[in-house]
């Protein structure tokens, strides 16, 4: 075990200090393995012995909290909680305040020599991170991190202030989950379902108005490419992401970079698709920022049919699993790159339609969902925020 060391380098005092600590004098210093101990339990449970629900709750070092159950009572870890589980492949650390069973292989269970609170020395580890560097074990480095902490006074009011930060951070996730989840069940209703004509949830003034219209994409939206030449000076570039996340903008410094001479310019609302990861849901609606972007031949646009249907009651059917699906489908090849949405199969793509005033309520409805989805983003950034100024202020910066 190593010997406990100094830092010379500079005071070991906090930004931020809670006034009955003010004159409290400097942080102590030491090794991380010096302040704590790991546990090792009998046994562990293999992910292929994970089940879906039980008794006892299974933690490993997934990104999920809990990654599985178990019922053996023999295997579960009750004492000395709360303790830290480190994933020694992926750095992960959780604060596991309840009897649990380990899961799988590569992390490890760490609780608190007598100087330190539990709580705390999580947070510190959320403030001062172990680094992943590719698939290796990290626990060594962890073991020789310094670790600087105050009297258990100091470290429990630090704790109780950050874990308080914790629990609303978890409410607002919660909240924005919600909300999430009710959007999911529009989309199920508000569009029929496979082999349906008409959606299991209609707004009151269209029921009784008929069954919705099947039309090929040919048919409500025509390819309109607008070709130009390639810029000399900087341009603004698009891009698509997969699954259904929209676009993406990017400044493109050097044109001589892109071996293209020609490339084609997007307009708001434009349906664009990535041929090459169209399988993967690539398509979007051109946003009003995205409005003058250029793209490559590899991302064809098209302009709706304002007879037929609206850019904001689209954008919803394209997020459907089951329009990913027959993306799919006209998508042939291996992986990757080399699979190639067939243009022409796209405009055979088939799609139920209801009248425009319908399209147009729905499109609302889902908008204003999507507008309080964003709003319990931005809240839960704000916390997020928050939380990570008070880590930058309520730590110490270690010296250069």
């Amino acid at each position: 075990m190593k010997q406990k060391e100094k830092s010379s380098r500079k005071q070991l005092v906090p930004n931020l200090r809670f006034p009955d600590f003010q004159n409290a004098g400097d942080w102590d210093l030491d090794y991380f393995e010096n302040l704590t101990f790991t546990i090792t339990p009998t046994r562990k449970i293999p992910s292929s012995q994970y089940l879906t629900a039980g008794t006892f709750p299974i933690v490993d070092q997934s990104q999920n909290f809990i990654c599985g159950w178990t019922n053996n009572e023999e295997l579960i870890i009750t004492n000395q909680l709360p303790l830290i589980v480190f994933g020694d492949h992926t750095c992960i650390v959780k604060l596991i305040n309840f009897p649990f069973a380990q899961g799988a292989d590569g992390i490890k269970i760490i609780g608190v020599n007598p100087s330190l609170n539990t709580l705390f020395l999580y947070q510190y580890l959320l403030y001062d991170p172990v680094i992943q560097e590719e698939y290796k074990r990290h626990f060594s480095l962890l073991r020789e991190k310094f670790v600087s902490f105050p009297s258990l006074p100091e470290q429990k009011k630090i704790a109780d202030c950050l874990s308080s930060l914790d629990e609303l951070i978890q409410f607002q996730t919660k909240k924005l989950e919600v909300v999430q989840s009710h959007k999911k069940g529009l989309l199920q209703n508000l569009f029929p379902a496979e082999g349906e004509t008409v959606p299991r949830l209609r707004f009151p003034e269209f029921e009784g108005t008929g069954d919705w219209v099947e039309r090929k994409l040919g048919e409500v939206c025509v390819a309109e490419l607008r070709e130009v030449a390639k810029p000399t000076e900087r341009y603004l570039g698009l891009g698509i992401r997969s699954h259904g996340k929209g676009t993406f903008q990017k400044l493109e410094q050097d044109p001589k970079g892109n071996s293209m001479d020609v490339l084609y310019q997007v307009h708001e609302n434009d349906l664009i698709v990535s041929i090459t990861f169209a399988w993967e849901g690539a398509i979007a609606i051109a946003s009003r920022e995205d409005h003058g972007g250029l793209v490559s031949h590899r991302f064809p646009t098209y302009v709706f049919k304002h007879e037929e249907t609206i850019s904001n009651f689209f954008r919803y059917i394209i997020t459907k699993k089951s329009f990913v699906y027959k993306l799919g489908l006209i998508s042939p090849g291996g992986a990757g790159r080399n699979r190639v949405m067939n243009k022409k199969d796209f405009h055979e793509l088939k799609e139920y339609f209801s009248s425009l005033p319908e399209q147009q309520r729905i499109a609302d409805c889902l908008s204003s969902v999507d507008a309080l989805i964003q709003e319990q983003l931005d809240a839960l950034e704000k916390l997020k925020t928050h939380k990570k100024g008070l880590l930058q202020g309520l730590f110490p910066v270690m010296g250069e």
